[in-house]
């Protein structure tokens, strides 16, 4: 996630989708905001990886790293689907808890 609100005034992170699954698939990357209560923010570059790798160079030999291009674009939770995943999210942990047990390390 990226501190970074790419405009967005009352968010804390968003996060920065990369790759083929999240560009390709509005519905994922929608689902994936919705899951996590925050914008993803959905870039151009169809080598990130790449692009990250080269970034992480860079800084090792002190060279100035440039600054991220701006996301293509940035797709907001839906409040009330959020809130259904949350409560799914509590009924999953009480499960969990209920099958292995509240003290598990």
């Amino acid at each position: 996630m990226s501190p970074r609100n790419h405009g967005q005034a009352d968010c804390e992170y968003v996060v920065v989708g990369s790759g083929g699954a999240l560009a390709h698939s509005p519905a994922w990357a929608q689902i994936v905001s919705d899951a996590l209560g925050v914008p993803v923010a959905l870039g151009g570059d169809a080598e990130a990886s790449a692009r990250g790798a080269a970034l992480l160079v860079l800084e090792a030999l002190g060279v100035a790293v440039p600054e991220a291009p701006a996301p293509l674009r940035v797709l907001q939770p839906a409040p009330e689907r959020h809130a259904r995943y949350e409560m799914a999210r509590e009924r999953q942990r009480l499960l969990y808890d209920k099958i292995v047990g509240s003290n598990h390390s």
